[in-house]
């Protein structure tokens, strides 16, 4: 392990508490991990062996729905951990991962992490948050599927996500929304010409107010 990536394992909240020895200990059991774009980090019902922190690139946790369309549950960027739930309850995945560009993930073999450091408490607070927030994104999940229209959809997304990067597509959001690229084209259409957005590239929202209103609706 360069000191690079140890650096960046250090950044993460799960580890970044860690004492000398204790990130030794760490450094023992982990190894790391090249990933291209596109390439498969683990299939839906695959049993989970390692606890995964990206250190570098970005990754994506999806599902097929019936007629075989991508419906991204999470997006995660550098550096954090992804697909921890499964890993800390041992139980097969419940979604397919893949990178989304170049990625370097550190792979904590779990058996190792959980009779060594598992019950430091700087650890052990850093999952509950972490699941904490899993529980808020599956519940923002659950609204965006069952509950919000179309135009409820790009409103929490453009709130959660705000301000978005340049680097991130039309399609990419549609995709993520489980919509068609043309009803997104729409709605946005719509936001411009209600004046809560101000700007394409990147999106500008102009009124914070109203696009709330948008899921009050």
């Amino acid at each position: 392990m360069t000191d690079t990536q140890r650096k960046l394992i250090q950044q993460s909240d799960f580890f970044k508490d860690l004492s000398p020895d204790e990130l030794n200990k760490l450094e023992k059991f982990t190894q790391i991990k090249n990933y291209s774009k596109e390439s498969i980090i683990f299939y839906k019902g695959d049993a989970p062996k390692y606890l995964y922190l990206l250190l570098e690139g970005m990754v994506q946790v999806y599902k097929h729905d019936k007629k075989d369309r991508e419906v991204i549950l999470l997006k995660e960027s550098a550096v954090a951990t992804f697909a921890e739930l499964a890993t800390l309850e041992q139980i097969p995945f419940p979604a397919n991962c893949k990178s989304l560009t170049t990625s370097q993930i550190a792979l904590i073999d779990y058996v190792a992490f959980k009779q060594e450091l598992l019950s430091v408490p700087s650890i052990s607070l850093a999952i509950i948050k972490s699941l904490s927030t899993r529980v808020r994104t599956l519940s923002s999940l659950i609204d965006r599927e069952l509950i919000f229209n179309a135009e409820q959809k790009v409103a929490a997304f453009l709130n959660q996500n705000y301000p978005l990067t340049t680097e991130i597509k039309h399609h990419e959001i549609a995709s993520q929304l489980n919509i068609a690229p043309e009803t997104l084209s729409r709605v946005l259409a719509k936001f411009f010409k209600e004046e809560i957005l101000s700007s394409r590239q990147p999106i500008i929202i102009q009124n914070h107010k109203l696009l709330l209103k948008k899921l009050q609706d």
